[in-house]
Formats: structure tokens, sequence, C-alpha cells
């Protein structure tokens, strides 16, 4: 997928979440998560 589609298909603007400090996510991370996790802090 594109990052154009990607864009267009969010609910609200990467921005906003960015702006609130949201972090959408599990706790569980796999191998095949690896390239798509940013961060991961101590608690979770």
């Amino acid at each position: 997928m594109t990052d154009e589609k990607t864009k267009a298909s969010l609910l609200v603007k990467q921005e906003m979440y960015l702006e609130a400090g949201i972090h959408i996510g599990t706790k569980i991370r796999t191998y095949d998560m690896k390239e798509f996790v940013f961060k991961r802090r101590d608690d979770g």
C-alpha cells in the first residue's frame, strides 16, 4: 500500500495522534512485527 493510500484511509490525521501522544498497539511483539514497531516502553 502506498503512503498516499494509507493517509487517505486514516480516520484521524496522523499528526493528531502524534500531538496527543497516542500510541496504539499491543503488549505482545512477534518477530514479524519488528519492522513496524517504532519503540516500546519499559512497562509494556
